[in-house]
């Protein structure tokens, strides 16, 4: 059974963002962090989470930008957490911009180096304590920190196994962390996911689960792509559709890994204007009695609109 609880059905940004903006929500503690990119700038919201008062923001005032990046024009920039703060990388420079959570101080990690002639990075991700990035071609760099200065951050190359993925670029559609080992990507060219085993150093090919137990090599459907930055709880990859949200179980048996069929979970006020490809989510807990899972969905829309919404699923 699954509910969904508006918890902001209006909540108007600046004119500032861009007229379409696909939101990145990060979670904090009691925060809750909007990204929204455009063109050279990323604009971050600070929303507080009341979790015990349920407001009704449908005359509040405008959110305003806690913080305002300057990026590339060539691409979007990579936010993370990383204890107490916040991090956006270049899509393709170096340096990084570090906002510190607790005290809203903002400082700019110059010596925040990748390896000359890198292909840009087309995703940023934290796997346990760890925080890796990756390129079209599917290499991995790790986040590490540097012996002199003291803790400034360079990016190392994390050496893998691309048996499985030699010579194959990817075009990335969605990703998530599977536990605190491996992460999964979703290429929208091949309609297939990858699975990056963290400890083996290894990249798999996830397998659709069939009907009748066959396990064929055959691509995905289309419409079950991940899309965007998506979550994983209690075995099941949860992203965002036009319907409202997509569940995907995860099944690891005989050293394969398989994905199951989605599971619909259709908002209740769905319209139109609820679009996948401006939609994003983050994991915000479980429900304490009844054990549901809570998400936060975030949409942004024409007239720099951005909605909040609790998803409770059971």
């Amino acid at each position: 059974m699954t509910y969904f609880l508006p918890l902001a059905c209006r909540h108007y940004l600046p004119p500032s963002p861009p007229k379409y903006v696909k939101p990145h929500i990060h979670i904090d503690k009691d925060l809750l962090f909007i990204i929204c990119q455009g063109c050279s700038q990323s604009f971050i919201y600070r929303y507080e989470i009341k979790m015990d008062e349920i407001p009704m923001l449908e005359r509040a005032p405008p959110l305003k930008p806690h913080y305002i990046v300057h990026g590339d024009d060539d691409g979007p920039s990579h936010f993370f957490l990383s204890s107490s703060k916040l991090c956006a990388i270049s899509f393709l420079k170096d340096g990084m911009d570090v906002f510190n959570l607790d005290t809203t101080s903002h400082t700019m990690d110059i010596l925040a180096r990748r390896p000359v002639s890198v292909d840009p990075f087309v995703m940023v991700i934290r796997v346990g304590r760890a925080t890796f990035a990756l390129t079209e071609t599917l290499q991995v760099y790790r986040k590490a920190y540097r012996v002199s200065p003291p803790g400034s951050t360079s990016w190392v190359r994390y050496h893998t196994n691309q048996s499985n993925v030699l010579d194959r670029k990817v075009k990335l559609s969605g990703y998530v962390a599977v536990g605190d080992d491996s992460f999964i990507v979703s290429d929208s060219v091949t309609c297939s996911c990858l699975l990056f085993e963290v400890g083996a150093k290894q990249w798999h090919v996830v397998i659709p689960w069939t009907q009748w137990g066959e396990y064929l090599p055959r691509p995905m459907p289309r419409h079950s792509l991940l899309k965007g930055a998506c979550v994983f709880v209690d075995g099941f990859i949860y992203t965002c559709s036009n319907c409202g949200l997509a569940a995907y179980e995860l099944l690891f048996e005989n050293d394969h890994v398989y994905l199951k069929g989605p599971i619909f979970l259709p908002f209740s006020w769905l319209s139109k204007q609820w679009e996948s490809e401006r939609m994003s989510l983050d994991y915000a807990g479980k429900e304490v009695d009844s054990g549901a899972i809570l998400l936060w969905v975030v949409q942004g829309e024409s007239l720099s609109l951005s909605q909040l919404c609790m998803v409770i699923s059971l």
